[in-house]
């Protein structure tokens, strides 16, 4: 996220590109353990490339900040309010501000709220849930600034209660869950690729 809220236009002017969708569905892990964001489909680059119409809503309910709720501004602190929700819902299995209806769920974003951390997860460590409640904020100014200072403090709870975030770990952990038949596929394109790569340029 960092690096796509940090793009440049031909003229070395900042895109402010928000991806607007940070959702499960749009984070991938590579082969290698690097975490891929998908699908910038509806992405909004408020240099002035995308113009929305009013009354439109882009993303997925669930998945929405308050100023997306609201239709007011957004930037990439939006983005950082969808992700830690996301980081919430891994961790709990529920996502934070789930209603009995859209609107509903709506309404809970735009008002904060939510069940605490702790009511699903009483083992999960204070540095992270203060994490969390920093980046769900229905303030933006009281979230992260940036995507690398929220990554920073992911980091740094890393650090304090001794988890491994080495990239080899996950690209086993990967390799683990999609078992040996999707990793010879990966080979087998890696192949292709090769092949393709070797041929004589048409023409």
């Amino acid at each position: 996220l960092n690096y796509a809220h940090n793009q440049n236009d031909t003229q070395g002017n900042p895109l402010q590109i928000v991806h607007r969708d940070v959702s499960p569905e749009n984070i991938r892990i590579a082969w290698t353990g690097t975490v891929k964001i998908l699908d910038f489909g509806i992405a909004k680059a408020t240099h002035g490339m995308d113009k929305t119409r009013t009354g439109v809503l882009k993303g997925k309910i669930s998945y929405l900040s308050p100023e997306q709720c609201m239709q007011d501004g957004i930037d990439r602190r939006s983005d950082l309010f969808t992700l830690a929700g996301v980081i919430y819902e891994l961790l709990c299995f529920e996502r934070p501000f789930q209603g009995k209806s859209d609107l509903n769920t709506m309404q809970n974003i735009v008002k904060g709220t939510r069940g605490h951390m702790w009511d699903h997860r009483p083992d999960a460590p204070e540095e992270l849930v203060n994490l969390l409640e920093k980046a769900l904020s229905v303030d933006r100014t009281e979230r992260f600034a940036s995507a690398d200072e929220m990554r920073r403090a992911l980091i740094h709870v890393a650090n304090i209660r001794a988890l491994n975030t080495d990239l080899d770990q996950i690209a086993g952990f990967v390799g683990d869950v999609v078992g040996p038949e999707h990793l010879t596929f990966r080979d087998n394109l890696e192949d292709i690729r090769s092949s393709i790569r070797s041929m004589p340029p048409v023409g």
